[in-house]
């Protein structure tokens, strides 16, 4: 089957995979489950949100994430289309992230319809303390206290740190033009999808392990009650999620991570594709656009764990989208609302007419000030009348609403 239908063909053929292969169970079980998953983010998300506003097409009253279009390309431009951590360690609005994840990054044999991921807004949060905040079901009690990593096969690292990354951010996840791809990224961003990450390795410019999963996103102290509540329901499918698929990734080289699920069984395949230049990576460049006809080389990771067993490469959709802010590169509003001209102190914020929004000289991103304004302004700079071009607005009540009940019902 085509990558860009596999999504499709697992749903419709599911009851089929008792006699299927284990990749193909666990495709289909990922899959179902991811959609379950998305499901509950959606209706608890949506049934909050309406209580609180109705109209969440508009982005200008608090409600970012829907501010966005999506932006189609060939998959050759991909690096022309999304935003990327620096060769120096920064994120697209500037602030420090490790710089060992710059560039874009292919996820080949992927079975969820996300194709290439960068950290270009990624938060990174360094530091034993930020390792013990960590919410993640399969990074232990016992790790957390010793300040330490363990990877699917027990080789231990120093926790160096924390990151929080949103599905639903400005140019930074790449899915196929498919409607299984739209509707993951409608339903992901309806529900407010977050990745956490917990790293460790050496220093943290040489981190060799990673554990991954759901999160219901970053923490704000002073949240109402009804977001509180929205967060740990967001929390626990999260959690549900992450105790089932125990994700984690341990690195091969400089331009190759090993995705585990299942311990360590299942991985799929991060590889550079771009630089933190844009520039291509040439054996993953050429790989990413054969059509799933070239063979992959065979490496382990750097305990000598791993390898790629295929036969060849996956077969990447010939037209991708990311999701693109309306607003350009230097987003003002966090999505939040305000009384008594006070803003979350964790948003950085200033009030404006009862919406939180970013000072002169900082960026918003997941619902946080930051950053540097000249700085992402002027290296992700977008040409109003050219960049917005393919730009499609959403309903997203009527996006969520009919994929959902089309593909998961």
């Amino acid at each position: 089957a085509e990558d860009s239908r596999i999504g499709a063909q697992i749903l419709n053929t599911f009851p089929c995979a008792m006699t299927a292969s284990p990749q193909f169970m666990f495709a289909a079980k990922y899959v179902r489950f991811s959609s379950a998953i998305f499901s509950a983010f959606c209706t608890s998300a949506l049934c909050f949100r309406q209580s609180e506003r109705h109209d969440l097409e508009v982005a200008n009253q608090g409600y970012p994430r829907f501010g966005f279009g999506r932006r189609y390309f060939p998959r050759e431009d991909v690096a022309k289309n999304m935003v990327y951590a620096t060769c120096d360690g920064r994120n697209a609005i500037g602030q420090q992230v490790p710089a060992i994840f710059g560039g874009l990054w292919w996820m080949d044999g992927n079975p969820a319809p996300e194709t290439v991921a960068s950290f270009g807004h990624a938060e990174w949060i360094p530091g034993q303390q930020a390792c013990k905040n960590v919410k993640l079901a399969h990074y232990s009690q016992e790790e957390a206290d010793a300040g330490i990593i363990r990877d699917p096969h027990g080789n231990t690292e120093p926790c160096q740190g924390r990151m929080i990354v949103a599905f639903w951010e400005d140019r930074m996840w790449a899915m196929p033009s498919t409607m299984v791809g739209r509707a993951y990224e409608a339903a992901g961003t309806a529900g407010d999808s977050h990745m956490e990450f917990v790293c460790g390795g050496p220093s943290q410019a040489n981190l060799t392990i990673c554990k991954v999963g759901a999160s219901p996103g970053p923490e704000v102290a002073s949240e109402s009650y009804l977001k509180q509540l929205q967060r740990k329901l967001l929390e626990l499918g999260a959690q549900a999620f992450n105790s089932l698929a125990a994700f984690s990734m341990v690195r091969v080289n400089e331009d190759y991570w090993i995705r585990y699920s299942l311990g360590d069984k299942f991985p799929y395949h991060l590889k550079r594709i771009s630089d933190c230049n844009g520039k291509p990576v040439g054996h993953h460049w050429r790989q990413f656009l054969s059509n799933g006809t070239e063979k992959p080389y065979v490496q382990r990771d750097v305990y000598g764990n791993g390898g790629d067993s295929r036969k060849t490469v996956a077969k990447v959709s010939e037209e991708l989208f990311v999701r693109i802010s309306k607003e350009g590169s230097c987003r003002k509003e966090t999505g939040d609302h305000c009384s008594g001209k006070i803003c979350a102190p964790e948003r950085q914020a200033m009030c404006d007419t009862a919406v939180c929004v970013c000072g002169p000289g900082m960026c918003a991103q997941d619902g946080k000030c930051g950053g540097n304004e000249s700085w992402a302004n002027q290296r992700w700079w977008l040409e109003r009348g050219s960049a917005l071009t393919r730009l499609q607005a959403f309903n997203w009540l009527a996006v969520v609403s009919c994929t959902l009940l089309s593909l998961f019902h």
